[in-house]
């Protein structure tokens, strides 16, 4: 903005006095400024508790909290017993004078000046902003980022500037001493010319536990709910605008983005921001770790300045603050004097009855800035998404099955369910004997499993044991070609003489010349066998055996033929010996066809080389942990693997030890730790390939599998509940706009000859197949998508019985929302209600009709609105039962994950209420307040990035359609 010329100096003094006497006759009528909490949340975790407790403590100077508003702890979760903790504390508060309230409507109106600071889900903060201005309050402090998408907080700015409320926003970074003294270091004459700031920080989501709660609660993802802080600061204090990004570069080696309960977002962040003036920014992120913040200033890499938090000080106030009130989440007490600072910034503001906005404190026009720009980082993120096409399987010794005939092995049909069910796509056949033969086909097809591979376990370096392993090799190539596996595996026996050097090559004893080449001939005669049976012979080196180390795996790889023997990698195993499992990949990608994926635990690793124990003791103690745990680089690998074209399978291992007298737990902790390792591989970009060795027809690159053309009229609804649901499912933005094919259903293209002759229906969107044949109707797409596309969050239910919950759903929304919703408005669109004029008037005469097999029924279109109503309340008293029986409802209309129907119906109550209101269907501002599990669903789902996708790209479509329409 252009700056003014300063007023003459009579003109500051008339204005100085008026300041100084409204000041002063605020000053006489207002003692203190006056505050609400509004969604406090739980004791100890919640931020609006946190506030609260400063407030009641008197640590905010010239406030006093006299109203605290918790819809949930006070409503449906009040039995909880997170709800009977927060009733407890509630108690101290209400002595203390506090007022409690359930909704904010049940506050009374302000008389006078009163701050309102929202504390709930972003998803709820525009309703909630509208509330407490329409109750009167005259100041709103607005937790970060203020709302899920800029247009939302845009227009929350304008409703509170149109009723003269002021908005301050909670970014307590800016109040940060460690920003502070890096940016006035960068103001100094110490700061080199052309230098970099970096931003970085830890929090502490140090469980999958608190991580999942953490995915779950903060829908509007990782880079506005904690990275905004940073951007924020760049906006305030170094000059940062959209319109001054240049480019935006991902770190995607250290970006980490996973699905986490049906929800995908990131869990680490990395990427450098250039502007047009030639400033650098670099930000990091790290969800984990614990709470720790950075703010560097370098020079071509070499650091020129660096401050951090928690400081001495921070640390020292750390303790204090947790033995005064222990059990906080740790970022209340590292953070505590910033909450102060920016809360008494604000109520002095009020309090002298000042203008503007205090210093350091982010006003709602910094704060859209700031949104925008967390859409740019977060477009930049996802645009260079790394995914590498596997399939991946699991082997029985992952359950510590190593020999058949151990009695603490697990049942065998325990076994290959679990795999299955963990959501494996085959399984290696383990040591001859622990599947049944004959049972195995049938538990392969049910669970629908491909055997991949089989392997011996044995002593090959002993010339007596060679007949009798040979007699093996062929009982197990005769199950793996009966059911189509590809791969045999050779892993050498561990050996007593290097059992106890497993890991220190220097300790460690090799064979002889003569015992190597007698190890060598029996290898090959494995190979001879497999080769016989159709099936590729890989090496496996082993912790503990003759083929273990660098000069062991060199020698082998020399003399074994190329053309007979290929190796295996195990990661583990690598990392075990001492090596760097990804440079001995990129050394022996091209013989390496089959790869079993294991990590090491470094700090085990290092215990047992200090300590000189042995592989056993290794396996005992530990040393293979869950995928991402340990020191193998995952994601280093994964792009070795795809730059080297790997194709195919890799075995997911985490060798363990079945020998623990607890029966069940032998099956079910390691059924859990390959959820683990499934999940954490999907999270690095891992998709499914075909599971079947046979190659597929026609691969559809990273749109739907199966799918040649996606015919569809992206403004329709219908459109748009595929839409979301592909997005959600991780269809990229670009293959949507790749495949789809346009219809022009306004001008009845959807009627015409050649699209009724591959839709006979006449209805969009539906897809065109790989064999000719289409694929019509919401639903049945999605579960085809659903289908095609297993991986991921899954919106029809994994199980039988989630499945069939949602089809319950489903058809209970349908019939009794979905459908009058939709014939109310169509046949709305021929009724006398609707003016002749009306761009709509008779838009379905010529679509449903007698010939296209249905009618229309004008005059009972009210009655129609009246039935979807109904069912929305309906939809709301069950989900208030469910909550009185079980103490909470789900978050979904289907349970606690999003489902299909969920789509059907939010698109539905979205279309006609705020996008398409003919004749307008104002469900939720119809019964404002009474229906509070619906509407906090609806802002859930409104609030998805798949979704508010699906939205931008259906306006995006609409005005580009709009345009065409004028240009003709």
């Amino acid at each position: 903005s252009s700056r003014r010329s300063p007023p003459l100096p009579s003109q500051c003094a008339q204005v100085r006095i008026f300041l100084d006497f409204s000041a002063a006759m605020l000053k006489s009528t207002l003692a203190r400024v006056e505050v609400v909490v509004v969604a406090c949340g739980a004791p100890k975790r919640g931020m609006g508790w946190y506030h609260c407790l400063q407030l009641l403590q008197g640590r905010v100077q010239n406030a006093a909290l006299t109203d605290i508003v918790e819809p949930f702890f006070l409503g449906a979760g009040k039995d909880s017993a997170m709800g009977k903790e927060f009733a407890e504390w509630a108690a101290t508060a209400a002595a203390k004078g506090v007022a409690l309230h359930s909704s904010v409507a049940e506050m009374p109106e302000s008389k006078g000046p009163k701050l309102a600071m929202i504390c709930g889900r972003t998803a709820d903060n525009p309703k909630l902003l509208r509330e407490v201005i329409d109750r009167g309050c005259t100041h709103v402090y607005l937790e970060k980022p203020g709302a899920p998408t800029v247009k939302e907080l845009q227009d929350m700015a304008a409703y509170a500037k149109a009723k003269n409320v002021p908005i301050f926003m909670g970014y307590n970074r800016n109040f940060s001493k460690y920003i502070r003294l890096a940016n006035d270091f960068l103001a100094s004459p110490s700061a080199p010319q052309g230098c970099a700031l970096t931003l970085g920080r830890n929090d502490c989501f140090n469980t999958p536990e608190s991580l999942d709660e953490c995915f779950e609660r903060n829908a509007e993802g990782m880079v506005k709910n904690m990275l905004c802080h940073e951007i924020l600061t760049l906006v305030t204090y170094n000059g940062l605008t959209v319109d001054s990004i240049a480019e935006v570069v991902a770190d995607q080696a250290y970006t980490h983005q996973e699905t986490r309960d049906g929800i995908t977002d990131f869990s680490r962040i990395g990427c450098t921001i250039k502007t047009k003036s030639g400033q650098k920014f670099i930000l990091w992120g790290d969800r984990s770790d614990g709470e720790y913040s950075e703010a560097v200033v370098t020079k071509v890499g070499m650091e020129a300045f660096k401050s951090v938090r928690p400081c001495p000080e921070i640390v020292a106030k750390q303790a204090e603050l947790e033995k005064a009130t222990p059990g906080c989440m740790p970022y209340f007490y590292f953070q505590d004097g910033e909450y102060l600072d920016l809360k008494q910034a604000v109520v002095d503001h009020i309090f002298h009855g000042r203008d503007g906005t205090p210093e350091g404190v982010a006003s709602p026009e910094t704060a859209i800035e700031g949104l925008k720009i967390c859409d740019v980082v977060t477009e930049a993120l996802v645009a260079d998404k790394f995914e590498i096409p596997l399939n991946i399987c699991n082997h029985p010794s992952s359950w510590g099955v190593d020999y058949a005939e151990c009695p603490t092995n697990p049942p065998w049909e325990g076994v290959i369910k679990c795999i299955a069910e963990s959501g494996y796509s085959g399984t290696e056949l383990g040591p001859v004997g622990y599947y049944d033969p004959a049972g195995l086909g049938e538990k392969l097809e049910s669970l629908k499993l491909q055997l991949v591979a089989g392997n011996i376990f044995e002593k090959l370096h002993e010339p007596a044991e060679v007949k009798a392993i040979l007699e093996k090799v062929h009982m197990s190539c005769k199950t793996l070609q009966k059911h189509g596996a590809k791969f045999f595996v050779i892993v050498p026996h561990v050996a007593e003489e290097k059992i106890a050097t497993a890991g220190r090559s220097v300790d460690a004893p090799r064979l002889s010349d003569a015992v190597w080449n007698q190890f060598m001939d029996a290898i090959k005669q494995v190979a001879e066998i497999t080769k016989s049976y159709g099936i590729h012979c890989t090496l496996h080196p082993h912790a503990g055996c003759w083929i273990e180390y660098e000069d062991e795996i060199e020698r082998a790889m020399l003399d074994l033929p190329a053309d007979l023997v290929s190796m295996c990698l195990d990661t583990g195993h690598a990392a075990y010996a001492g090596l760097d499992a990804v440079e001995t990949y990129k050394k022996y990608a091209a013989r390496i066809p089959y790869m079993h994926f294991k990590d090491a635990n470094g700090p085990v690793l290092k215990k047992l080389q200090a300590e000189k124990l042995g592989f056993w003791d290794g396996i005992k103690s530990g040393i293979f942990c869950p995928l991402g745990h340990g020191v193998v680089n995952f994601p280093a690998l994964l792009r070795a693997m795809k730059e080297k074209g790997f194709s195919g399978w890799c075995c997911v291992e985490q060798d363990a030890d079945n020998s623990i007298e607890d029966v069940q737990a032998r099956l079910m902790v390691p059924f859990e730790c390959c959820k683990l390792n499934i999940k954490y591989l999907r999270s690095l970009g891992v998709t499914s390939a075909s599971s079947k060795f046979a190659p597929p027809s026609r691969v559809c690159g990273t749109f739907v599998p199966g799918v040649t053309d996606y015919y569809t009229f992206p403004p329709a609804p219908y459109a748009l509940m595929v839409d979301i649901f592909m997005r959600e499912k991780g269809v990229p933005d670009a293959s949507i706009r790749k495949f789809e094919r346009f219809i022009d259903l306004p001008n009845l293209e959807n009627r015409s000859k050649d699209i009724l002759e591959m839709n006979p229906h006449g209805t969009v969107p539906f897809f065109k197949m790989e064999d000719g044949s289409f694929i019509n109707e919401t639903i049945a797409m999605c579960e085809y998508i659903e289908e095609v596309l297993p991986d991921g969050p899954c919106l029809i239910g994994r199980t039988a019985q989630e499945r069939a919950t949602v089809r319950m759903w489903q058809r209970r929304m349908e019939e009794h929302y979905v459908i009058p919703a939709y014939y109310g408005h169509r046949n709305w669109t021929a009724s006398e209600d609707c003016a002749k004029d009306h761009f709509m008037r008779d838009f379905f005469s010529q679509r449903l009709t007698a010939e296209h097999g249905a009618t229309l029924i004008p005059h009972a279109y009210k009655d129609w609105l009246v039935w979807a109503q109904n069912r929305i309340m309906w939809l709301e008293a069950e989900k208030q039962k469910e909550a009185t029986k079980g103490g909470r409802a789900p978050d979904f209309i289907a349970g606690d994950f999003i489902s299909t129907v969920d789509v059907q119906v939010y698109v539905t109550l979205w279309f006609f209420s705020e996008e398409f209101p003919y004749p307008p269907q104002m469900i939720l501002q119809d019964l404002k307040g009474q229906l509070p599990w619906v509407q906090a669903w609806y802002d859930r789902v409104h609030a998805r990035p798949a979704v508010s996708a699906a939205r931008a790209y259906r306006e995006e479509s609409n005005k580009a359609y709009e345009a065409r329409k004028e240009a003709k």
